[in-house]
């Protein structure tokens, strides 16, 4: 896959499109969390502790300071957090609408709007090759009082790649994120946590299998989620790995 479209679909992952959601892009400086993170796999369990803090922010970048168990700390500009497929950042975005459709969930029935966005995003600084990107995605908007707003199901369409010589190179949609309850209790450390469950399924470029992501999310952590397990496929062997991470404290100001 060209380096351009691989970026491209970077920029995938980026804030939560729904409002009042409590994460580090509303979070003060000062607000941290500490997540706990091991392998599913046998012999003992090694477990890694990483403290990840928010410093402090210049202009729309946020500044985090990543503090392991052993080893000096470091800052960057990564989160470590993983939202709702969002839009490229800056992106001139159009939103078709499909109609209206149903989705099973909980024991019931939501309907929900469904809308293909088509987002068109340039590179970062001086890009002598590509003169911009398009990325599509298709959402499944509850239209219920209580969940009205709310994604709850996305289809990646693709990434389509222009380049400054006239040339276009589309890249098929990868990946597909459902949300699986909207209530699932998840307990950690005494407390218990009120969790909405996502599920996201990445698929190779023939097909396969490579990744499944589930995310226990709420809403209260500046992470967005309290725990995340992760199966991926080795393309080389065709093995299978499994970690998990979790939310063991914060605080969010």
């Amino acid at each position: 896959m060209p380096t351009a479209v691989l970026l491209a679909l970077v920029l995938l992952a980026g804030a939560a499109p729904e409002p009042a959601r409590a994460t580090w892009d509303r979070a003060e400086p000062g607000s941290w969390l500490v997540v706990e993170s091991w392998d599913h796999a046998l012999g003992p369990k090694q477990v890694e502790r990483r403290t990840t803090t928010l410093v402090r922010r210049e202009g729309d970048v946020a500044w985090f300071e990543h503090r392991g168990a052993r080893g000096r700390p470091w800052t960057d500009q990564d989160g470590r957090v993983d939202a709702e497929p969002s839009l490229p950042a800056r992106a001139r975005t159009q939103r078709k609408p499909l109609g209206t459709a149903s989705l099973r969930l909980d024991g019931r029935t939501i309907r929900c709007r469904v809308v293909e966005l088509e987002a068109t995003g340039e590179p970062f600084g001086v890009n002598p090759y590509v003169r911009e990107w398009v990325v599509r995605q298709k959402r499944w908007v509850a239209l219920d009082s209580a969940l009205a707003g709310r994604v709850l199901r996305w289809v990646d369409l693709g990434t389509e790649t222009r380049y400054r010589d006239g040339r276009r190179v589309r890249t098929p949609g990868l990946w597909t994120e459902t949300v699986k309850s909207l209530h699932e209790p998840v307990r950690v450390n005494g407390r218990t946590y009120d969790c909405w469950v996502v599920t996201r399924r990445v698929e190779t470029e023939s097909g396969e299998f490579e990744r499944r992501v589930v995310v226990w999310r709420y809403e209260g952590a500046p992470s967005g989620w309290i725990k995340r397990f992760t199966e991926a496929r080795d393309p080389r062997t065709g093995a299978m790995s499994r970690s998990e991470q979790r939310v063991v404290d914060f605080r969010y100001q």
